[in-house]
């Protein structure tokens, strides 16, 4: 699961999706027309809160809810680890729908900080004056 502030970004191969085609359960759709639908910055990018915090708040909403309701708003936390197990609510190929973005603060100092991050990575450099 994607530390809070981690920062995402949709594929193409995700934004080509028929999440009403999948044969996938109900709460894995609510995931991907969540991950379609949360605020997203000029560039796409989405932080991982972000997207948590729009589940708990539409998960009374048939238009991104289709199931049968959800009755443990703690669960909502580990859609994301259940979308990657075959033990759970797996989505195919769920790893290529998403870019993790590894944020690298350049300090006026010259420092660098790089955030560490899983799967696959885009890099960003942010210079701070």
């Amino acid at each position: 699961m994607p530390k809070p502030n981690t920062i995402i970004k949709l594929t193409s191969k995700f934004n080509k999706l028929n999440i009403d085609k999948l044969n996938i359960q109900p709460k894995c759709k609510f995931l991907l027309r969540s991950m379609r639908n949360v605020k997203k910055n000029k560039k796409g990018y989405f932080k991982y809160n972000t997207l948590v915090n729009f589940m708990l708040k539409n998960k009374d909403n048939n238009v991104y809810y289709k199931g049968n309701g959800i009755t443990s708003t703690k669960n909502i936390y580990n859609y994301w680890n259940y979308a990657h197990s075959h033990k759970t609510a797996f989505i195919p190929h769920f790893r290529k729908m998403y870019d993790i973005i590894n944020v690298e603060v350049k300090k006026s100092s010259g420092q660098v900080v790089n955030k560490k991050s899983s799967g696959q990575v885009v890099n960003i450099n942010i210079v701070l004056n």
